[in-house]
This record gives structure tokens, C-alpha cells and sequence, in this order.
């Protein structure tokens, strides 16, 4: 599915697009929030893919995403040291590293209805 992917650049305009805010980008980790709450997700975008990672506690909604033609669930936990505002758990180290949801895109319309179907899930929430 990596081949498929759209890229981190096309992902951070279209996020731009749809007024989604930047906190913070270290490396190959961006922050960014909804446009009209607080509630945070991270792109991850590394040599192979990009990935927009989401907090945890919205596992109940994955099949819900993943019905999104073009959106792509990972089957594993993402964990990453940076998504400070994520949950820990003990991974493959001594010590617990922040951890959430990864998901992949074919393009931007589903970018677009995945973002708006978050959108929805954080207003209900």
C-alpha cells in the first residue's frame, strides 16, 4: 500500500486546506489539531511512507475509517517517542513509548473525508 500512498507534502496542503493548525514538527513527526478543537494527531512521514497517526482511544471508529475508500488502517500500534500528547506503553525497550492509530492514503479525497469524519467523531464526543 506505501506505493499508493500520497506523499507528506501533499497530506500537510491538503491539512493546510482544511485549517487544521501546526503545534510542532521534530524530525519526521508534525503536531497538528482540528480546525475548530483541541484534539491532536500526528503525521509521521519517514523514507518509505506518510501516515497520519490518531490517539487510541478512537480504536471504536477504525472500522469506520477504513470503510473511507482509499484510507488504509495500520494493523499495528504506531509508536513514536515525540506524540507527547498520547498515551504510553511498554513497546519493544525497557521503558513505555507514546503510541497511537496509523492510517495511510491513496489521495486527498480521502484525506478530506477522513479529516471531516474525525471532525464529526470529536463534535459528538
Amino acid at each position: 500500500m506505501a506505493s499508493l500512498s500520497i506523499d507528506s507534502a501533499a497530506i500537510e496542503e491538503t491539512l493546510r486546506g482544511l485549517e487544521c493548525r501546526t503545534n510542532f514538527k521534530i524530525r519526521t513527526l508534525t503536531e497538528y489539531m482540528l480546525s475548530h478543537s483541541k484534539h491532536a494527531f500526528y503525521l509521521l512521514a519517514d523514507s518509505r511512507h506518510s501516515r497520519l497517526v490518531l490517539m487510541p482511544a478512537l480504536q471504536p471508529f477504525v472500522a469506520d475509517f477504513a470503510a473511507i475508500p482509499g484510507v488504509h488502517a495500520q494493523a499495528d500500534y504506531c509508536h513514536h517517542a515525540e506524540m507527547t500528547r498520547f498515551p504510553k506503553r511498554l513497546h519493544t525497550g525497557r521503558t513505555e513509548t507514546h503510541y497511537g492509530l496509523a492510517f495511510e492514503f491513496d489521495n486527498t479525497k480521502a484525506l478530506e473525508l477522513f479529516i471531516l469524519q474525525l471532525d464529526g467523531i470529536i463534535r459528538r464526543s
